[in-house]
Parts: structure tokens; sequence; C-alpha cells
């Protein structure tokens, strides 16, 4: 995405991929760019973390969409995931009042996992099996922030990314991120009852 100057001051946008100057609306829409779902569950995402309160996780968000769409920057975008679902949980840990006992991402989640007893209400053996596989998902985002992002030094040798991996951890974390909110919404709300 390239950009030029017009006369009124304006930023024009060039877009590499339909080959014509666009605007950042028509961009962010764009499914040339992104998925759909993607852009739905940004969507869904940064409606529910403005609601909430969650305006540094949303910040997060947001730049790691604009570092997918607009910079092409993907070890950038996973990076900006990561620490969007980070934020998220500290928050709610902060919210509840639970100190926590590791500030990773995997020990933050293990805490609000705990605090909030993730699976502890449910029977049924396979949504048993897809709330355990979570913790390995919040494992493996923060891996592929340590691993493919630029969050640490790479050394003499980059990774080359593609744009799908980036993808996969913004909606990872937007869609982690809605989870754990909705399950703190749920906490509260019986605690109000």
């Amino acid at each position: 995405m390239g950009g030029r100057v017009l006369q009124n001051g304006r930023t024009s946008l060039y877009c590499k991929k339909t080959k014509r100057e666009t605007s950042f609306e028509n961009c962010m829409s764009c499914t040339l760019v992104n998925a759909e779902t993607t852009q739905k569950a940004v969507e869904k995402a940064s409606g529910l973390f403005d609601s909430m309160g969650f305006t540094v996780a949303l910040g997060h968000l947001n730049e790691a969409h604009k570092k997918i769409n607009i910079e092409h920057d993907y070890d950038g975008a996973i990076r900006e995931a990561t620490v969007s679902l980070e934020s998220i949980l500290t928050g709610v840990l902060e919210r509840m009042g639970v100190e926590p006992t590791d500030k990773t991402v995997t020990g933050l989640y293990g805490d609000v996992k705990k605090s909030l007893n993730f699976g502890d209400d449910i029977s049924a053996p396979h949504l048993k099996q897809v709330i355990g596989s979570t913790a390995g998902a919040v494992a493996g985002l923060a891996g592929m922030r340590n691993d493919l992002s630029d969050a640490h030094g790479k050394g003499l040798i980059t990774p080359e990314l593609e744009e799908s991996y980036a993808e996969l951890a913004l909606n990872l974390s937007a869609t982690m991120s809605t989870f754990v909110i909705r399950r703190y919404k749920e906490a509260h709300a019986k605690k109000i009852d």
C-alpha cells in the first residue's frame, strides 16, 4: 500500500493488490486484504473491547489489523495481536482483584482460566476438550510472538512470514479475548444475582 498527497492535502492510498487508488475505509473492508470472517471477528471484538473499557487492548487489536492490511508488517501484527490478548487477560485479572502468578501470556491465561472456572460447569466431553485446547492455543500464540514476530531479535536470518499466519494470530487473539470477556461478564452477572 502506497500513497500520494493530493491537492487538498489528503493522502490517497494506492492498493498494490487491486492496482488502483482507494480509501482507508475501502481498504479495511476489502476481502482481498483479509477474509470477511477476520473483518467480522475484529469488528465484533473491537465493539466488545470498547463497551467494556479495554481501550489499551483495542488499540493493539486495531494496530495488528492495520499492520496486516496497510503496512504488510506481518511480524508486527503478530506482536500486536498477542499484546492485545495479554492486555485483556491483565485487565480481567485486575477487575477481579486477582494478582497474577506469572505475567507471561500463558501464565496470565492460566490465572484467568482458574479464576473464571473455565470448563468446570460443563459435562459435555467435546466442549471440555475444546476448553482444554485453549491453553495450547494461547501458548502457541505466545510462541508465534517469540519465534516469528519482531518482539525479539532475529539474528542473521529472519523467518519469512506469509499474511495468513498474521491473520491467524489476529483471529486467535480476537476470539480468545472475546471468550475471556464473555466468561468474565457471565461470572460477574452471577455475583450480582
